[in-house]
């Protein structure tokens, strides 16, 4: 039980530090948003339903942080590092 704990605390831990990086410039055209508002009201649900133990949330970031898909196109925009997303290989 500790594990999965631990675990949603560093997911909602890595979605929060995505949000904190998306601003109003932030190019999102690599991703499947139409725009900031609905990508920062998905991350909000995100964070919600993790943090609500809705485990069907993550087959849905499980795709969010796939190779060329929304979290991973964002950190390359961003420069957040090779590494930032290693621990989302959990999921």
């Amino acid at each position: 039980m500790n594990n999965i704990v631990e675990l949603s605390q560093e997911i909602t831990d890595i979605l929060e530090t995505i949000k904190a990086t998306i601003n109003k410039d932030t190019d999102y055209v690599w991703t499947h948003f139409n725009s900031i508002d609905e990508l920062l009201t998905a991350l909000n649900d995100y964070i919600a339903r993790v943090k609500n133990s809705d485990h069907t949330v993550y087959s849905q970031l499980a795709f969010e942080f796939a190779p060329t898909s929304t979290f991973q196109e964002l950190s390359r925009v961003k420069w957040m590092g090779p590494g930032f997303f290693s621990p989302c290989s959990k999921i």
